[in-house]
């Protein structure tokens, strides 16, 4: 299952964040929501004893615990598709305009560590700088199979297309913040 797809219609290069690898994760995550609530109903009728209170908390900690990652999982369970458009000289995401593909200075392969000291980098982002500083992410690896490959690949394919060099950075997981969306058309 890919996480990007590259393809050049007609002078055109479309790039698709595909949001079925998190759909999977979306099914699975579902799927242990209903055995931990049926777990809790269980223990509810249970609970007569005292000894059932404290695993009725424990199955609601880790209920909300599968909530929180649904949500986040939920906010990357769209197609997203950036259109770079010679023709019409413009960058656009989702079909909303970024910016000129003149603006376009570099691509950028961010290396994800957990720690800034970390030796390796656990994750890859492809991420477009443009208009002086302001960038777009692409998509992350998100620890899927194959992705960080496919991000490196998107990114030589971009960056042959657009004539515009590949840069190297790094950031921590916290500091996503670095490499948002910022509309300048």
């Amino acid at each position: 299952m890919k996480l990007l797809s590259v393809a050049k219609p007609q002078g055109m290069l479309i790039v698709t964040k595909s949001s079925a690898p998190f759909r999977r994760q979306i099914t699975f995550i579902n799927y242990g929501a209903i055995f931990v609530v049926a777990f809790i109903l269980g223990i509810a009728l249970g609970a007569a004893q005292r000894s059932y209170l404290l695993f009725a908390v424990i199955a609601f900690v880790i209920l909300f615990a599968l909530a929180i990652q649904a949500v986040e999982l939920r906010r990357n369970s769209n197609d997203d598709v950036f259109l770079f458009d010679k023709e019409t000289d413009r960058f656009t995401y989702n079909r909303k305009p970024v910016t000129s593909l003149k603006n376009i200075e570099h691509v950028l392969v961010r290396h994800i560590r957990e720690e800034d000291d970390q030796p390796e980098a656990e994750e890859l982002a492809l991420v477009i700088s443009y208009d002086e500083g302001r960038r777009i992410t692409l998509a992350e690896s998100a620890k899927l199979p194959g992705a960080k490959e496919e991000i490196l690949a998107a990114a030589r394919e971009i960056a042959d297309y657009l004539g515009v060099p590949i840069e190297e950075g790094t950031r921590t997981p916290e500091e996503s913040w670095m490499d948002s969306y910022h509309s300048s058309v």
